[in-house]
């Protein structure tokens, strides 16, 4: 279904990811999204791990803000985009995917505040 969206984030009322992915592409949904902070995120990449890649498009998100687990830039108030790259490869590595379709920030004004020194 062009243009909706299957959230694997908050709530599933008592539902695995892989129930949900599962229901979701027999109806006919190729959509889903996402993100590091989402509750259930370790569980999305295996419930996709026997689905063909071609029959999903998966977009995730990055927090920049997650406190002492990544901080948010280098001391001198660069280094955002490192942080973002490093980002991203630990959530592929998390997902257990080579890609996702798209990928997007949490809250980016706080990482540009602080490229800018502010």
């Amino acid at each position: 279904m062009a243009g909706v969206v299957v959230g694997l984030g908050g709530s599933l009322r008592g539902t695995s990811v892989r129930e949900v992915v599962r229901e979701a592409l027999a109806l006919g949904y190729t959509e889903f999204d996402t993100a590091e902070v989402y509750p259930r995120f370790g569980q999305v990449g295996p419930a996709f791990a026997d689905v063909p890649r071609a029959r999903f498009r998966l977009t995730s998100k990055v927090d920049v803000t997650i406190g002492q687990r990544r901080p948010l830039c280098h001391s001198n108030g660069s280094g955002c985009a490192e942080v973002v790259t490093a980002a991203v490869t630990e959530q592929l590595a998390q997902l257990q995917l080579a890609h996702v379709d798209t990928m997007l920030l949490h809250r980016p004004p706080t990482c540009a505040r602080h490229e800018r020194g502010a």
